[in-house]
This record gives structure tokens, C-alpha cells and sequence, in this order.
């Protein structure tokens, strides 16, 4: 946790405990424990918010990866049409 052990943890209490006192100490963790529960609220509601950006930010790309590859396709096809529609080529008939 935060690279904090156990002897700091204890170090850390002993402290609060001294300086707060034993009347103000349980208030002030329960207030430190709902401000973390907070946090932890908001943290997730940030994580599902840009999760969400990125999946529709991920499918819009793949409709406009789509819409190229069938374009291309579509422009590959009429190629390939105006090729073996066109009349031979007056060179092709002269041989020598």
C-alpha cells in the first residue's frame, strides 16, 4: 500500500494518536474514510466516462476503416470493369 509498512502504519497512528487525541481521532477517520470513498467515486466515474469516449471513439474508426476499405474495393472493381470492357487496342490487331 503506497510502499508504507506495517511498522510505518503504526508510527503514523501513534503520532495522530498524540497529537489529536483520542477524542478527535475517530471523527477524523471516519471524515478521512468517507473523503476516500469519495475519491474512489469519482475515480470510477472518470474511468467509465473515458472508457466509454474510447469504445465509440474505437467503433467510429472501424466505420470509417469500412467505408475506405469498401471504396477501395468498389474503385478496384470499376478498374477491373473498364479493363475487359475496352475495345482492343489498335496495336494489338497489327502483326508482323
Amino acid at each position: 500500500m503506497f510502499g508504507i509498512g506495517f511498522l510505518e502504519l503504526v508510527l503514523i497512528a501513534v503520532v495522530a494518536l498524540v497529537v489529536l487525541g483520542p477524542q478527535k481521532l475517530p471523527g477524523l477517520m471516519q471524515q478521512l474514510g468517507r473523503y476516500f470513498l469519495q475519491l474512489r467515486r469519482i475515480s470510477a466515474e472518470v474511468r467509465e466516462s473515458l472508457d466509454h469516449v474510447l469504445h465509440e471513439a474505437q467503433a467510429d474508426l472501424e466505420v470509417e476503416a469500412d467505408k475506405k476499405s469498401q471504396a477501395k474495393s468498389s474503385t478496384l472493381a470499376a478498374q477491373q470493369d473498364s479493363r475487359t470492357m475496352s475495345p482492343p487496342s489498335p496495336a494489338a490487331d497489327k502483326t508482323p
